[in-house]
């Protein structure tokens, strides 16, 4: 089961690099596109078209919007941010586009030595970070998340809280249970524990351990 799950994982990350090199070279290119169109458009307007110009001056608002998402998505897809970047790094990176994205403020404390991880265990660790702000995003109702990403005594721990809605951890049925299973087994994976405090009305905290003696690896 474990090697089952380590190949379904591998099997993701493919499939996000695929998806995020398609979007990049297929959407990306055809928005680009669009918006030199409109750019020609809009200086070949003739003057006495008013409104025209403002239409397709909004047009190409909306255009460039798209052309910001489609890149946000495609880092989101990919990893390749720890490839020039240290974790701790890449987690205020992540942390301060997100904020800026959804409006919810974002408070991050990371410090941690990268020679404690393996590129496999940093990509689990900075792939459940991702999960767990997507999570607040979609569910939580949030205004504000508190980032920490440290050594312990114990390892390194990573701990992202927000001030939302929560929700009943023992329920499965709720539509966060999904993400939380595939958060427990990157955890697993990578020889650490993922501990989920919540409930209704009083935000969620989650919390990831990872041994030094495993972390490594």
């Amino acid at each position: 089961m474990r090697q089952l799950s380590i190949r379904l994982l591998t099997l993701q990350e493919e499939e996000r690099e695929r998806i995020s090199r398609e979007l990049h070279d297929e959407v990306g290119q055809l928005l680009t596109a669009v918006d030199l169109d409109l750019d020609w458009s809009i200086r070949r307007c003739p003057a006495d078209l008013d409104a025209l110009p403002a239409r397709l001056g909004e047009t190409k608002s909306l255009v460039r919007d798209a052309l910001d998402a489609t890149r946000e998505l495609c880092a989101s897809l990919r990893t390749h941010e720890l490839e020039r970047r240290a974790l701790a790094s890449s987690v205020r990176y992540y942390a301060e586009e997100f904020g800026r994205r959804t409006g919810i403020q974002v408070q991050v404390t990371a410090a941690c030595d990268d020679e404690l991880l393996g590129p496999e265990a940093a990509r689990n660790v900075y792939r459940i970070f991702q999960e767990a702000l997507s999570n607040v995003a979609r569910h939580a109702r949030a205004t504000s998340v508190s980032v920490i990403l440290r050594p312990a005594t114990a390892g390194l721990v990573l701990s992202v809280t927000d001030d939302g809605a929560g929700f009943e951890t023992g329920r499965v049925s709720d539509p966060l249970a999904i993400g939380l299973i595939g958060m427990r087994e990157r955890a697993r994976l990578i020889g650490g524990s993922l501990n989920v405090d919540s409930s209704p009305g009083k935000g969620t905290s989650i919390t990831l351990a990872i041994p030094l003696c495993i972390a490594p690896q």
